[in-house]
């Protein structure tokens, strides 16, 4: 590629002349007129390619105060003109749909992220480190392990998986059948909590939030150990609790051995005895669950021991 330039009026007139670049894929260039004395850049200009380079004709200007000794035939002397031009063939596209068929997008996604990388002047214009892992994720690039439920497979990426859960950590790095197979069967979670499971896992994020779906949440970050995500769904559903659900929030903390989580359900149980002693739903409650209604309804027992030693 050559690239001819001429200074007049204030701007730089730029002229860029493809030359063999028939194999070039994506390319990327960035042309800059920089000042020698104090390296402040007075102008750039970006453009990306999709394909073979294209001749393109461009006018840079620039606003510099020019010292009173100085002539213009100095100023020009004194700024240069700096280019960056980066390039693919493509052929790593190629190895990379070749080692992972689970890839059926990836040129079109590579093209994408090229688009991406584009210098901008904002920085809330460039990817986050979680939008980029789960776009790999939705477009199945260079996914390594599938997960299988009753219904669907999802294709993940193990080293995600490894580094949010301890529990895929020990069964993706020992010899088990998980590792040989490049599969893991869940039978337990239903698709749409599983997808935010994962959703969660690649962005350490969670949207649209709904009880069913919550309660679901909490029982997937507690089998696969993802303590975060576990805080996270215990605090919204204390944040709705009411007597109404509390029984279903007492069995669900002492199920999963959660002592923070239950006693915070005990401690709204304690402050809302009467009405919730007295509702249907405690009272179905122990007839099916008498051992843990029991020592719940002491805790009472104990706190009016408590406020009676204390007076």
């Amino acid at each position: 590629m050559t690239i001819q330039s001429f200074y007049s009026e204030r701007k730089v007139f730029i002229k860029i002349i493809p030359y063999k670049v028939d194999r070039l894929k994506f390319s990327t260039c960035k042309l800059s007129l920089v000042d020698k004395r104090d390296k402040s850049v007075l102008s750039k200009r970006v453009i990306a390619w999709l394909g073979p380079p294209r001749r393109e004709m461009w006018r840079m200007p620039f606003q510099k105060e020019r010292d009173t000794s100085e002539d213009v035939d100095s100023t020009e002397s004194n700024i240069e003109l700096v280019s960056e031009f980066v390039y693919s063939t493509g052929q790593e596209t190629k190895m990379l749909e070749k080692d992972f068929p689970y890839s059926p997008r990836l040129s079109e996604l590579v093209s994408k992220y090229i688009n991406s990388c584009i210098t901008s002047e904002n920085l809330s214009d460039c990817p986050k480190l979680s939008e980029s892992l789960w776009n790999l994720y939705t477009e199945r690039v260079l996914c390594d392990l599938e997960i299988k439920t009753k219904t669907s497979s999802f294709f993940v990426h193990k080293i995600v998986l490894c580094a949010r859960s301890p529990v895929f950590l020990a069964m993706l790095s020992h010899d088990m059948k998980e590792k040989t197979n490049k599969c893991v069967e869940i039978e337990d979670i239903v698709d749409d909590v599983l997808k935010t499971f994962l959703f969660f896992l690649y962005t350490d994020a969670v949207e649209d939030l709904e009880w069913e779906g919550v309660v679901g949440l909490y029982y997937a970050a507690d089998k696969y150990h993802v303590e975060r995500l576990k805080i996270l769904c215990s605090s919204f559903l204390l944040k709705n609790i009411d007597v109404d659900n509390v029984c279903e929030l007492l069995l669900l903390a002492d199920k999963h051995h959660d002592i923070n989580f239950k006693r915070r359900v005990e401690d709204f149980i304690l402050q809302n005895d009467e009405r919730i002693f007295s509702s249907s739903i405690w009272k179905q409650f122990v007839c099916e669950y008498s051992l843990l209604s029991a020592a719940t309804m002491l805790l009472i027992y104990d706190k009016e021991i408590g406020n009676f030693f204390n007076i």
